[in-house]
C-alpha cells in the first residue's frame, strides 16, 4: 500500500517492517471514536531496498516501535477544518491508544501544568 497524492481525508498510520499492525489499528480506532475519517495502516518498503523501510524513522531507529501517524490532509478543507478544530482531541487519542497499547493505567487522572517560575529539584516541584 502507499500513502496519499494529495485531496485525500482522514488519518493513516504508517509502521515499521519489523513491527505489526497492532499499535497502528488501536491508534487508528481511536481517532476514529473522536471523529476523524479513517483510512488505513500500512508498511512502506524502501525503492532501492525493499527489504527495509522507505521512512528514515523506521529504518535508523532498530530495536522501536516508532509509527508515523498522518491525522489528516490540510490540501482538502473538510479535513484541514477538522484538523484546526480538533487537534487536541486527536492528540489525545493517540495517547490513549499508546497507553491501552503498553497497558498502562494512569494513576491519576487530575494533572498540574509547569509554569514559568516552576522549579523542579530532586523529583519535587517547587512553586516560587
Amino acid at each position: 500500500m502507499q500513502g496519499h497524492s494529495g485531496g485525500g481525508t482522514g488519518a493513516e498510520v504508517i509502521y515499521a517492517l519489523r513491527n505489526n499492525e497492532k499499535l497502528s489499528s488501536k491508534i487508528l480506532n481511536e481517532l476514529a471514536k473522536e471523529g476523524q475519517t479513517i483510512r488505513k495502516y500500512y508498511q512502506k518498503r524502501g525503492t532501492t531496498n525493499s527489504s527495509k523501510d522507505y521512512y528514515f524513522i523506521h529504518r535508523d531507529t532498530p530495536n522501536t516501535e516508532a509509527v508515523i501517524v498522518e491525522y489528516g490532509f490540510l490540501d482538502t478543507k473538510a479535513d484541514a477544518d477538522r484538523l484546526k478544530k480538533n487537534y487536541k482531541d486527536y492528540a489525545l487519542a493517540v495517547v490513549e491508544a499508546v497507553l491501552d497499547y503498553k497497558g498502562i493505567v494512569p494513576e491519576q487522572t487530575d494533572y498540574y501544568t509547569v509554569k514559568s517560575g516552576d522549579t523542579i529539584f530532586m523529583g519535587n516541584i517547587k512553586i516560587n
